[in-house]
Formats: structure tokens, C-alpha cells, sequence
């Protein structure tokens, strides 16, 4: 695994991305790993619902689910403020 990568990108695309980031809210920088957050494969996916409603069933009985706005604002605040 890759411990980083400085990609380089010509000005005008350098300049859209930051007009677009501009326009929601967030970093250059957090904008483009948001898009290849969204865009790529994450590196493993576990199909089976199993597991999901395992976990749904374990947030009920402990009656520790958070209400989807405020997931929503801790999504949103990661992407407008990523992690260095």
C-alpha cells in the first residue's frame, strides 16, 4: 500500500476543482478525496446482509442509533474538514 501520492493537475482543471469545492463548501483537497471516495471501490465490501443486520439489530437492543441529521452534519463536517 501506498503511503501517499501528490498528484499534479493542469491549471484549468486545478481551477474547476477549486471553484467546485468553493461552491460546496470544502477544500480542494477534500473535494477530490471525497470524489474518489466516491468514485473508486473501497478495498473490501462484505455482501452479505447478514452482517448489516446483525449490526442494525445490535444498535436497537442497545439503543445507541444516532439520528440520521446528525450523521448527516458528522458526514458532512469529515468532508468540509478532512483529516490531514
Amino acid at each position: 500500500m501506498a503511503d501517499g501520492l501528490v498528484i499534479h493537475i493542469d491549471g484549468e482543471r486545478a481551477e474547476r476543482l477549486e471553484i467546485a469545492a468553493e461552491m460546496i463548501g470544502m477544500s480542494p483537497v477534500g473535494l477530490a478525496r471525497a470524489l474518489i471516495d466516491a468514485g473508486l471501490p473501497a478495498k473490501t465490501i462484505d455482501p452479505d446482509p447478514a452482517i448489516d443486520h446483525a449490526i442494525i439489530e445490535e444498535a436497537i437492543r442497545t439503543k445507541s442509533m444516532i439520528p440520521w441529521p446528525e450523521v448527516r452534519d458528522r458526514l458532512l463536517k469529515r468532508h468540509r474538514n478532512p483529516a490531514p
